[in-house]
């Protein structure tokens, strides 16, 4: 069930890129506003979830007050 909806949307994504989907897919990023960790290869990325850009990249604030912008990795909240 859960592939069937997985390809609801897709056609429309497709078609009109991440900006389509961007307003759904922030109401389940429930991280947004805490202060996280990204896992990735990267040295250490900590710092408070901001944005969901029209790209798809997240935007954290770093203890530093840089404002970084991620393209890939795990949340650890």
């Amino acid at each position: 069930m859960i592939q069937y909806v997985f390809f609801e949307n897709y056609n429309n994504f497709l078609e009109h890129g991440f900006e389509s989907i961007r307003a759904e897919y922030i109401s389940y990023c429930n991280f947004l506003g805490k202060e996280i960790q990204i896992k990735n290869p990267e040295p250490q990325n900590l710092g408070i979830a901001l944005n969901i850009c029209s790209n798809g990249t997240l935007e954290i604030l770093t203890d530093k007050g840089e404002v970084k912008k991620i393209i890939s990795g795990d949340v650890v909240i």
